[in-house]
């Protein structure tokens, strides 16, 4: 006998699954170069937009601290190149280590990339 309980469950579960995975195949990554890596006195970021998209790009540490916003606003597709000199919001020198080129927008894509600053 079918139990009526666990195959309306299972349809429920099957239903979410679907969805996420809908979700999922939304969203896009965007390839994020950092040049060059590691840096010295400055280093480009660069991504290519497919689409028109709002986005921020910031600056993390290891911990995830934001140290520095680099843009912040509406992009047209296509490639976009942002300069960064190692410094961070009060335009002080970091230290040397490992931070983190985050990019996200339009709740559609974040695309991270590590890179070294030496000094």
């Amino acid at each position: 006998m079918i139990n009526v309980k666990r195959v309306t469950l299972l349809l429920v579960l099957l239903t979410l699954a679907l969805s996420l995975f809908a979700n999922a195949k939304q969203s896009q990554e965007i390839d994020v170069v950092v040049t060059p890596n590691p840096m010295k006195d400055y280093t480009e970021i660069i991504c290519a937009l497919p689409s028109s998209s709002s986005i921020s790009l910031v600056i993390t540490d290891e911990k995830g601290i934001v140290v520095k916003s680099l843009f912040t606003g509406q992009l047209e597709k296509g490639k976009h190149s942002f300069s960064w000199d190692g410094t961070d919001y009060r335009n002080m020198r970091l230290p040397e280590g490992t931070y983190i080129a985050e990019l996200s927008g339009n709740s559609k894509f974040t695309s991270i990339k590590r890179f070294i600053l030496l000094k």
